[in-house]
């Protein structure tokens, strides 16, 4: 009777793992589209130059300021912030001095991440990073971006995901989500 209750106990372990990790795949995945489609929506809004530069085109990716070419958000939160560590496992964006908090200005403060109006307001187990760069052949010119999720579970195989894409005149074109199998497969 014992034995059966220990492989019972065990079995509920691993199905409770596999739930979680499901959720947390589900995150990024989710995540990452409406990061993907943010910068997709963003490049086809008609934008000024802020430099001046008259070849500055005005259909761009989202970028820092003064630097119309390009540039990347880095990891938010910080990949020394540790969201396995938390309560519950995930990062909370905008709590006190414990486990996996991050001030909430991480998202708020960053020039990129205004542009597409994306914060994390609500506890999450990812890293989030946006790469852009842009090129100007024409008015619309061409964004090519990478939206880059990553964990920090050791335990999970599945700790990056990443989507490329390139906007133009004529639409966006996605690349194929790149992230582990069992994280595709649900």
């Amino acid at each position: 009777m014992v034995a059966i209750a220990a492989i019972l106990a065990t079995l509920a372990v691993r199905e409770h793992a596999a739930i979680k990790r499901h959720e947390r795949h589900t995150e990024a995945v989710t995540v990452m589209g409406e990061l993907f489609n943010a910068t997709a929506a963003y490049y086809h809004e008609r934008r000024p130059s802020f430099t001046g530069d008259g070849a500055e085109a005005p259909h761009r990716c989202p970028h820092p300021l003064g630097q119309p070419a390009g540039g990347e958000t880095g990891f938010t939160p910080p990949l020394d912030v540790v969201c396995r560590d938390a309560d519950g496992g995930a990062c909370t964006p905008g709590g006190e001095d414990v486990a996996g908090a991050y001030p909430l200005s991480a998202w708020t403060e960053h020039p990129m991440w205004i542009a597409l109006g994306f914060v994390q307001t609500t506890p999450h187990a990812h890293h989030y990073n946006l790469v852009t760069h842009n090129s100007n052949p024409d008015e619309h010119g061409v964004c090519r971006f990478t939206v880059i999720v990553r964990g920090d579970d050791e335990h999970d195989a599945c700790n990056e995901f990443r989507r490329e894409g390139v906007a133009t005149a004529e639409g966006v074109v996605a690349g194929p989500l790149q992230a582990c199998p069992e994280a595709l497969s649900r």
